[in-house]
């Protein structure tokens, strides 16, 4: 009986096996944690540095394409100026007359005309030095400055707007450069000035195209406007720093200010230097990297090439404040990860020796949770879709359709569960699926909202639909959540209220014209030019339409005039031109109640406002309404060309003379200069002399 009984060293041995087997899970269960852990840290840093990558790289892109937009306008201010069809013609006669400037017919009226157009031009794009500007004739000493100049096929100086440096050394090399194409340098001047060059070549009016009568160059300095587009978007980041570098031989060299307080040019280093952030950006522009700049300090780097030049723009970081939180934060949540294994695989043991049917039944009230949340958020965001008018879907990367809301599933007369896992072809069709994939595409790509507005005309009905396309992050795969409403209401509902504001408009300008037949059409011309020159300044629409809407009202008080004042063939008295100007105050009043869609009413109560600060508001310069100077400069255009009862209208010439003349004393220079730009060479001085009907 005794021996049937088991001893107690029959038992050490299974014990022993028991222990060792339970230490081998543990450990492989601690191993395979660990790995496991070490991977999401890891996956977590790619996620942060691509995200890193690429808010640095929207940045650099902005600056980028700012700085390339800034040097398309300086080439392009001087190949405009090379295109001039007077300047063309003046330089085709000089070189005809072997530069005998006696042998040109009409010469001095012509190089005085070019010499003003060079004026007008420089101070337009730029080209001016710092401080004032002054006219230099040719053949005279230059302390070397800014401005445009015209050289002859020699290279030699001509004529020019502002003070040049010396047409020598780099100058020379680009004006050289220009005879085959338009030429462009960044060059350090005296003082630790940074110079921009550009060039263009003048053709002749008739003969080989490919030779030239001349070159335009144009310097001026590379001031704050260009520097201040690499702080442009600001970010948060207070090591932040945009540089602009390009190659110089085996050098590399740094052509704008450096954090540390380094002036352009003020540094050369070995463009093969390796490991080098600026090499390695200059090496590979449009590349991502993190490594040791010039301070010798660690930097997250991204670089871009900016178009149009042989320059690279590099965007950096220093790493400590760039990657900083994301190490701390990366080495807590290993920290974390790790001590949760450990906990976990002691869990593991104890609840093992619980016995697997108690952890399965815990597992499945868990999960039984799970669903009935599931099941509840599911209820109610189909409880929130389902009363919204607009379309809602979701869309998986592989365009199939996860949710439909019954907005929906009533567009094509089924319920929201039919419509749930096809593909978008079978839904909508290849057209408007491809559309739709297209849209999707392009908010996973961006990582931001897409929107679309569609306009279509079926059965010779218009529908107009706007489309969000909303990327949706949290989820076990890339989806997009897509809102699509119908607008065509509201759109047509908003051009019949245009559609009735013009009209409104016309009745008003036409009352004015058949109280003041001198001045018939007046409004009208006022407004067209006023329109011009706006384009001509390059302003957003909706100060182009204000702009022009204030023209067409600007006589509007007229109507509070009486007709024997309007009609009158004398002279006005002082009193009477001042009832005048107290009613067409007054007919701006009358326009207080309308809802324009710019600052109509405000635009045309400063209209009479002077740049000089002496008009009856005394408001001065750059406190007037854009679009109240130039009505202002578009007025007194078209009153000097226009015949009144009292007197006949001036010619253009005279009239621009006048508007030249009070440049900068009753008008803006720059309006003034939009306005001789269109009636000289966008055609104005045709379309302005016949009345606009």
């Amino acid at each position: 009986m005794l021996d049937a009984l088991p001893h107690p060293s029959d038992d050490a041995p299974a014990s022993r096996r028991w222990l060792l087997a339970a230490a081998v899970f543990v450990a492989a269960l601690a191993a395979i944690g660990t790995w496991i852990a070490l991977r999401v840290v890891d996956g977590e840093r790619q996620r942060d540095l691509r995200s890193l990558e690429l808010r640095m790289g929207l940045v650099a892109d902005g600056r980028a394409a700012a700085v390339a937009d800034w040097v398309t306008r300086q080439r392009e201010a001087i190949r405009g100026l090379s295109e001039n069809q007077t300047l063309q013609l003046y330089l085709t006669e000089l070189a005809a007359a072997a530069g005998d400037r006696a042998q040109v017919a009409d010469e001095q009226s012509q190089a005085a005309y070019v010499r003003n157009l060079m004026i007008v031009a420089a101070e337009r794009s730029g080209f001016v030095p710092a401080r004032g500007a002054t006219t230099v004739n040719a053949n005279v000493p230059r302390p070397g400055g800014a401005g445009v100049a015209v050289l002859d096929p020699g290279l030699r100086l001509l004529m020019s707007s502002h003070d040049l440096p010396a047409i020598e050394g780099r100058l020379r090399a680009v004006a050289e450069a220009a005879r085959r194409a338009p030429a462009f340098d960044v060059v350090a001047g005296a003082g630790g000035r940074v110079l921009l060059v550009a060039a263009a070549a003048v053709a002749p009016v008739q003969g080989d195209a490919g030779a030239s009568v001349g070159v335009v160059l144009g310097v001026r300095d590379v001031d704050a406007e260009l520097y201040r587009l690499l702080d442009r978007p600001p970010v948060a980041e207070r090591s932040a720093e945009s540089v602009l570098l390009r190659r110089a031989g085996d050098a590399l060299e740094f052509l704008s200010p450096q954090r540390d307080g380094t002036q352009p040019f003020g540094r050369r280093v070995d463009a093969a230097m390796a490991g080098l952030a600026e090499a390695q950006a200059l090496a590979a522009p449009g590349g991502f990297a993190v490594a040791r700049d010039i301070r010798d300090v660690d930097v997250v780097l991204v670089s871009r090439a900016v178009a149009g030049t042989d320059w690279i723009l590099l965007h950096k970081i220093d790493r400590a404040e760039a990657l900083g939180e994301v190490d701390g934060r990366l080495w807590r949540l290993l920290l974390v990860l790790v001590l949760g294994v450990g906990l976990l695989a002691l869990l593991l043991v104890a609840v093992w020796r619980h016995g697997a049917s108690r952890r399965a039944r815990r597992a499945a009230d868990r999960l039984g949770d799970l669903a009935r949340r599931y099941e509840s958020q599911s209820r109610l965001l189909r409880l929130v879709t389902d009363n919204q008018a607009a379309e809602i879907f979701i869309v998986d990367a592989n365009g199939r359709l996860r949710f439909a809301n019954r907005g929906l599933a009533a567009r094509f007369s089924s319920q929201p569960g039919e419509l749930e896992g096809k593909r978008l072809t079978a839904v909508f069709g290849p057209a408007l699926a491809r559309r739709y994939e297209t849209a999707n595409r392009a908010a996973l790509a961006r990582n931001a909202p897409q929107s679309f507005i569609e306009r279509t005309d079926a059965d010779g009905q218009l529908r107009l639909t706007r489309a969000e396309h909303v990327p949706l992050s949290g989820t076990d795969e890339p989806a997009v959540l897509v809102v699509e409403e119908d607008i065509t209401a509201a759109i047509v509902e908003r051009e019949k209220r245009e559609r009735i504001l013009q009209q409104v408009v016309d009745a008003l300008v036409r009352v004015v014209d058949r109280r003041d037949p001198f001045a018939a059409n007046h409004s009208a011309r006022v407004a067209a030019v006023a329109r011009s020159v706006a384009e001509e300044l390059d302003l957003p629409v909706e100060t182009i339409e204000t702009t022009e809407i204030a023209g067409r009202l600007m006589n509007l008080g007229k109507a509070l005039v009486p007709e024997s004042l309007l009609t009158r063939e004398g002279q006005l008295t002082a009193d009477e031109h001042q009832r005048v100007r107290e009613a067409l105050q007054g007919g701006v009043e009358l326009l207080g109640g309308i809802e324009f869609g710019g600052p109509v009413v405000e635009t045309l109560r400063q209209a009479q406002e002077r740049w000089d600060g002496a008009g009856p508001r005394r408001l001065e310069g750059e406190a007037i309404l854009m679009p109240a100077r130039i009505v202002a400069a578009a007025n007194a255009f078209v009153a000097m060309v226009s015949a009144r009862a009292h007197r006949p209208g001036v010619d253009i010439d005279a009239a621009l003379a006048t508007l030249m003349a009070e440049a900068a004393r009753a008008f803006d220079r720059r309006v003034v200069a939009a306005l001789v730009n269109v009636i000289e060479n966008r055609g104005g001085r045709s379309r302005f002399t016949t009345p606009v009907r």
